[in-house]
Protein backbone atom coordinates (compact mmCIF):
# COMPACT_ATOMS: atom_id res chain seq x y z
CA UNK A 1 0.00 0.00 0.00
CA UNK A 2 1.40 3.44 -0.82
CA UNK A 3 1.33 6.14 1.49
CA UNK A 4 -0.20 9.60 1.00
CA UNK A 5 -0.18 12.93 2.83
CA UNK A 6 -1.75 15.67 1.90
CA UNK A 7 -0.64 18.95 2.87
CA UNK A 8 1.16 18.68 5.67
CA UNK A 9 3.06 21.60 7.54
CA UNK A 10 6.97 20.44 8.97
CA UNK A 11 7.80 21.81 12.03
CA UNK A 12 11.94 22.06 13.08
CA UNK A 13 12.27 19.65 15.52
CA UNK A 14 16.35 19.45 15.48
CA UNK A 15 18.07 20.15 19.64
CA UNK A 16 20.75 22.16 18.85
CA UNK A 17 23.63 20.01 18.87
CA UNK A 18 21.60 17.55 15.53
CA UNK A 19 22.09 21.01 13.45
CA UNK A 20 25.47 21.93 14.53
CA UNK A 21 26.04 18.00 13.63
CA UNK A 22 24.75 18.11 10.32
CA UNK A 23 26.09 21.47 9.34
CA UNK A 24 29.73 19.96 10.47
CA UNK A 25 28.75 17.27 7.97
CA UNK A 26 27.39 19.12 5.57
CA UNK A 27 30.62 21.43 5.46
CA UNK A 28 33.02 18.16 5.56
CA UNK A 29 31.18 16.95 2.48
CA UNK A 30 31.88 20.23 0.27
CA UNK A 31 35.67 20.25 1.29
CA UNK A 32 36.36 16.53 0.56
CA UNK A 33 34.32 17.30 -3.05
CA UNK A 34 36.63 20.77 -3.58
CA UNK A 35 39.72 18.62 -2.65
CA UNK A 36 38.38 15.86 -5.18
CA UNK A 37 38.02 18.39 -8.00
CA UNK A 38 40.89 20.07 -7.46
CA UNK A 39 43.01 16.94 -7.55
CA UNK A 40 41.35 15.90 -10.51
CA UNK A 41 42.38 19.06 -12.12
CA UNK A 42 38.19 20.09 -12.34
CA UNK A 43 38.26 22.94 -10.45
CA UNK A 44 40.92 25.08 -12.68
CA UNK A 45 40.57 28.28 -10.32
CA UNK A 46 41.27 27.40 -6.88
CA UNK A 47 43.14 30.33 -5.83
CA UNK A 48 40.09 32.25 -7.08
CA UNK A 49 37.91 30.18 -5.47
CA UNK A 50 39.72 30.89 -2.22
CA UNK A 51 39.85 34.56 -2.63
CA UNK A 52 36.47 35.36 -4.02
CA UNK A 53 34.87 33.48 -0.91
CA UNK A 54 37.16 35.41 1.97
CA UNK A 55 36.34 38.54 -0.13
CA UNK A 56 32.67 37.62 0.50
CA UNK A 57 32.84 36.68 3.67
CA UNK A 58 34.67 39.97 4.38
CA UNK A 59 31.76 41.79 2.90
CA UNK A 60 29.33 40.02 4.89
CA UNK A 61 31.39 41.09 8.13
CA UNK A 62 31.79 44.85 7.27
CA UNK A 63 28.00 45.27 6.32
CA UNK A 64 27.82 43.74 10.23
CA UNK A 65 29.52 46.32 11.31
CA UNK A 66 33.35 44.43 12.04
CA UNK A 67 36.41 46.76 11.46
CA UNK A 68 38.97 45.72 14.02
CA UNK A 69 40.89 42.72 14.75
CA UNK A 70 39.15 41.56 18.03
CA UNK A 71 35.84 42.34 16.13
CA UNK A 72 36.86 39.95 13.20
CA UNK A 73 37.83 36.80 15.71
CA UNK A 74 34.62 37.37 17.53
CA UNK A 75 32.68 37.09 15.09
CA UNK A 76 34.61 34.24 13.53
CA UNK A 77 34.59 32.35 16.88
CA UNK A 78 30.32 33.06 17.59
CA UNK A 79 29.86 31.23 13.95
CA UNK A 80 32.17 28.68 14.83
CA UNK A 81 30.50 27.75 18.11
CA UNK A 82 27.07 28.63 16.85
CA UNK A 83 26.91 26.76 13.61
CA UNK A 84 29.33 24.33 14.49
CA UNK A 85 29.69 23.45 18.28
CA UNK A 86 33.44 23.91 18.12
CA UNK A 87 35.08 25.17 21.05
CA UNK A 88 37.24 27.91 20.50
CA UNK A 89 37.97 31.33 22.77
CA UNK A 90 39.64 34.72 21.86
CA UNK A 91 42.00 37.27 23.34
CA UNK A 92 43.31 40.95 22.44
CA UNK A 93 42.09 44.44 21.58
CA UNK A 94 41.10 46.63 18.58
CA UNK A 95 44.81 46.39 17.53
CA UNK A 96 45.42 42.64 17.70
CA UNK A 97 43.21 40.01 18.20
CA UNK A 98 43.80 35.76 17.89
CA UNK A 99 41.30 33.36 17.90
CA UNK A 100 42.29 30.02 19.33
CA UNK A 101 40.63 26.45 18.09
CA UNK A 102 40.28 24.30 21.33
CA UNK A 103 38.09 22.08 19.24
CA UNK A 104 37.34 22.49 15.63
CA UNK A 105 34.48 19.93 15.33
CA UNK A 106 34.77 20.47 11.20
CA UNK A 107 38.70 20.08 11.18
CA UNK A 108 38.47 16.92 13.22
CA UNK A 109 36.00 15.31 11.49
CA UNK A 110 37.41 15.52 8.23
CA UNK A 111 40.70 14.57 9.18
CA UNK A 112 39.21 10.99 9.92
CA UNK A 113 38.24 10.93 5.84
CA UNK A 114 40.94 11.91 3.85
CA UNK A 115 44.60 10.90 3.28
CA UNK A 116 47.48 13.18 4.97
CA UNK A 117 48.20 14.34 1.15
CA UNK A 118 44.11 15.90 1.06
CA UNK A 119 44.74 17.18 4.53
CA UNK A 120 48.30 18.92 4.06
CA UNK A 121 46.24 20.90 0.74
CA UNK A 122 43.34 21.71 3.59
CA UNK A 123 45.11 23.13 6.11
CA UNK A 124 47.74 25.11 2.87
CA UNK A 125 44.12 26.41 1.59
CA UNK A 126 42.87 27.20 5.33
CA UNK A 127 45.92 29.46 5.91
CA UNK A 128 45.62 30.73 2.68
CA UNK A 129 42.08 31.80 3.30
CA UNK A 130 42.59 33.36 6.97
CA UNK A 131 45.68 35.58 4.90
CA UNK A 132 43.48 36.89 2.63
CA UNK A 133 40.24 37.24 4.74
CA UNK A 134 42.48 39.40 6.94
CA UNK A 135 43.87 41.11 4.05
CA UNK A 136 40.37 41.76 2.99
CA UNK A 137 40.02 44.09 6.25
CA UNK A 138 43.88 45.54 6.23
CA UNK A 139 45.62 43.44 8.55
CA UNK A 140 48.59 41.30 9.25
CA UNK A 141 47.58 37.61 9.57
CA UNK A 142 49.35 34.76 11.46
CA UNK A 143 47.97 31.21 10.83
CA UNK A 144 49.64 28.78 13.32
CA UNK A 145 48.53 25.29 12.81
CA UNK A 146 48.29 23.04 15.47
CA UNK A 147 49.63 19.36 14.23
CA UNK A 148 46.18 17.76 15.42
CA UNK A 149 44.07 20.76 14.82
CA UNK A 150 43.50 21.17 18.36
CA UNK A 151 45.03 24.97 19.07
CA UNK A 152 45.53 26.38 16.01
CA UNK A 153 45.74 30.01 16.84
CA UNK A 154 45.00 32.75 14.11
CA UNK A 155 45.68 36.61 15.08
CA UNK A 156 44.93 39.30 13.12
CA UNK A 157 46.84 42.69 13.57
CA UNK A 158 46.87 45.76 12.25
Amino acid sequence: MTQSIQKQKIEPSWSVSEIQEHVVKSICSQMQMKLEMAESGKLQNAEELRNKSAQHKAECFKKDGVKSPLELVKKLAELEVNLTGSKVSISGDDERATLIQDEPKVYLEIRQKIDEQKLEKLREFFSAWMTQLGQNFGFQTKVELAPEGKGTKITFSR
